[in-house]
């Protein structure tokens, strides 16, 4: 069986980052190839993620440095969901209990940004 020494990852969307980062954790050597130029990739298109507490969980158990600490300082916490109808009249409001759930936000321009520093600093 071959060993790996270098590994290219096609796009540095999201799911292309974070498999640069776990292959980094692994001592690979990575370059990731991404059609968009930088400007592109992080211009803010409005998309957003939201992280419930299963996706925190795996960004912790991923284990790639710090990356599960960092991404707590860099994202939204949600506190409080509001349901509302298209008059914006209030439909019913939601309060998220810190102690028992994470959950967070993150504008996808953001995530890919905090990822790609992520890798380049990996």
């Amino acid at each position: 069986m071959s060993s790996l020494e270098h590994v290219i990852v096609a796009g540095a969307g999201p799911a292309g980052l974070v498999a640069a980062l776990v292959l980094q954790q692994e001592g690979l050597r990575v370059t990731v190839l991404e059609q968009q130029s930088e400007e592109e990739a992080f211009s803010d298109v409005g998309g957003a993620y939201d992280f419930n507490a299963t996706v925190v969980e795996m960004l912790r158990r991923l284990g790639i440095r710090n990356v599960y600490r960092a991404f707590q300082r860099s994202a939204d916490r949600i506190e409080d969901l509001q349901f509302l109808r298209l008059d914006g009249s209030p439909v019913r409001d939601i309060h998220i209990p810190q102690e028992k759930l994470e959950v967070y936000s993150m504008l996808r321009s953001k995530l890919q940004r905090f990822l790609h520093d992520l890798v380049d600093s990996s």
